[in-house]
């Protein structure tokens, strides 16, 4: 029987193969180099530096990678969150050493063309636009400039300031002095031999590259000063109310501290989330939509904010401008009494088995499985920590004592409210 995960090693790269059944590959390519590691002269430039990846190489320039990816059959994208930048496709299974000869060509030789930098300059500009017209993207953004420290809070896509002034000399700079041995992976899920995914990778990787080097290990942030201290400070409720143009609805977030990626208690803590505001049964939703028709949408979840040291959880809901001051004091009373009574027997059983049955189903295809991998073996470069059979084993051992012990923790912290109104 195959393991779920092998690891190996393939020019000092770390590599998992995850098995599964699927005639569809996933093949990713993921660096710790998100924006939580840029500094405020260049935010934006983890982002900027992914959509070059694709503008041409030594081999290609972007219509033969575009015409190349679709003759094979690969569905291709990159993504940058503040830990990590993926680059990816997924492919039929036999269309795989092809799709991972594009992808490496990008990855490995990427010139960064000036003339396609400036135009990529202007696609970025306008994909910030479609972003700032989005007000919940808006609304998130001012939560992250006023409550969170700015590497931790700032946007990935950067500043129209910085997206401008960012140069092809910076960026290479920024990358060089991100990737390397310590802060690379690759990650393949599907059924694939692993003896026929090293000799893949080994044909397709150059001898010699930059990547090639040793590191110091994970890149290392100080975030001491995770909340802004001006911020915590305020002694009122709602620390801010963010006004917004073209709206009718208002909206509402709560962040508080959460547990650690490395607690004991972290799995305790996602049943306790989705008991409090997880679904139709949960309290928030029982409570405030179904008993007091408040609203449509209220829930609550955790967010992990960077690399595995600060996770917030995060309560959401939405409603008419006059009832906010209500949906906040219901919401307050739910986890108050979380924090003093527990949770039910029944809101338990129906919270554990929603997250087990949600995990198996985000999880069921290659590129499903993928995403929870990626991070997790890119983080720690371990098949174990990165195993979804042993997660799925963790959150079946969850009792509900570990839950109430879990809201113990959580709901004695400060609660940090934001509200964003239509603008009168």
């Amino acid at each position: 029987m195959k393991k779920e995960i092998d690891t190996f090693k393939v020019r000092g790269i770390n590599v998992a193969n995850v098995h599964n059944q699927s005639g569809i590959v996933f093949f990713g390519i993921a660096c710790l180099s998100g924006s939580s590691y840029e500094t405020p002269e260049v935010a934006g430039i983890s982002h900027f530096s992914e959509h070059l990846f694709f503008k041409g190489t030594k081999n290609r320039n972007w219509k033969r990678i575009n015409e190349d990816f679709a003759k094979v059959g690969a569905n291709y994208n990159a993504y940058t969150s503040n830990i990590e930048v993926l680059y990816y496709f997924t492919c039929p299974k036999e269309s795989l050493k092809k799709s991972i000869n594009i992808l490496n060509d990008l990855f490995f030789n990427s010139t960064f063309p000036k003339d396609e930098m400036e135009k990529e300059r202007t696609v970025i500009l306008e994909e910030k636009k479609m972003c700032d017209d989005d007000p919940n993207y808006a609304f998130n953004s001012e939560i992250g400039k006023k409550m969170l420290s700015w590497q931790v809070g700032h946007e990935a896509i950067g500043t129209n300031e910085t997206i401008n002034s960012i140069t092809r000399d910076q960026v290479i700079s920024y990358l060089n002095s991100k990737i390397d041995l310590d802060n690379l992976v690759f990650v393949c899920v599907g059924d694939v031999d692993s003896a026929d995914l090293l000799s893949y990778l080994e044909e397709n990787i150059p001898e010699n590259h930059e990547c090639f080097k040793n590191g110091k290990g994970l890149h290392k942030i100080d975030l001491t000063d995770f909340w802004r201290k001006d911020f915590c400070k305020k002694p009122n409720k709602v620390k801010f109310t963010y006004e917004r143009e073209a709206i009718t609805q208002s909206s509402v977030q709560m962040y508080l501290e959460s547990l650690s990626d490395d607690d004991p208690l972290r799995y305790a803590e996602a049943v306790l989330y989705k008991a409090i505001g997880g679904g139709s049964y949960s309290r928030l939703f029982s409570r405030i939509r179904e008993e007091l028709g408040l609203c449509y949408e209220i829930g609550m979840y955790s967010y992990l904010s960077v690399a595995s040291t600060n996770k917030m959880g995060v309560l959401y809901g939405a409603t008419s401008t006059e009832k906010v001051q209500k949906l906040i004091r219901e919401s307050e009373k739910i986890l108050g009494d979380v924090k003093n009574n527990g949770i039910s027997k029944d809101v338990f059983e129906c919270a554990k088995t929603d997250l087990l049955a949600s995990f198996l189903r985000k999880t069921e295809t290659s590129e499903g499985k993928s995403a929870y991998i990626t991070r997790n073996f890119l983080l720690n470069k371990s098949a174990e920590k990165a195993s979804i059979e042993k997660k799925i084993r963790d959150l079946k051992q969850v009792r509900i004592g570990d839950c109430n012990d879990a809201a113990q923790k959580i709901l004695s912290k400060p609660f940090h409210w934001c509200v964003m109104n239509p603008k009168k």
